[in-house]
């Protein structure tokens, strides 16, 4: 958008410049050329979007980054990568609380569920390292090692438990 931005003055100025400087017998094509100029600057975005959604109606993803984060496809990649691990989170953190309300009838309210999950690039998966739970109201009076012991065998990673 900056250099959108900076392209924008720039043609202006230099068509205000060329404008000035011209003569006057020449000066109304001067004003169609340079004004043509100008609206090619305005359409450039305009133009790459298309081409971009044009492309992936055909199915071509390699463009996608021209619609997101200024063209910065890294970015693309980061953002969707930090979405996938957030919503890998909420689902690991319903699914424990639910577990922990059937298995050993701590309600919702009374324990705080947290994860540390990574993605492997090397097998393409997401694992859990790590569960934090936070016990809280009548859930504290819960034996934690049985929970904790319950949480590792099913999950295959550490489970901490901390008490509210």
């Amino acid at each position: 958008m900056k250099v959108y931005i900076i392209s924008l003055i720039s043609i202006a100025a230099v068509a205000a410049l060329i404008e000035i400087f011209s003569p006057k017998k020449f000066e109304k094509y001067m004003k169609l050329v340079l004004s043509l100029c100008v609206i090619c600057v305005l359409i450039g975005p305009f133009v790459s979007i298309v081409n971009t959604l044009y492309g992936l109606s055909n199915g071509d993803l390699t463009n996608i980054g021209d619609l997101v984060q200024g063209g910065e496809y890294e970015d693309y990649d980061k953002i969707m990568s930090d979405t996938i691990l957030a919503a890998g989170r909420e689902n690991v953190r319903r699914g424990i609380s639910q577990v922990l309300r059937e298995k050993f009838g701590i309600p919702y309210e009374e324990c705080e569920v947290s994860a540390d999950i990574v993605y492997d690039d090397e097998n393409e998966e997401f694992s859990v390292n790590k569960v934090t739970l936070v016990l809280s109201g009548a859930s504290i009076w819960r034996d934690p090692y049985e929970i904790e012991e319950y949480i590792e065998k099913l999950l295959g990673c550490e489970c901490v438990t901390a008490i509210k």
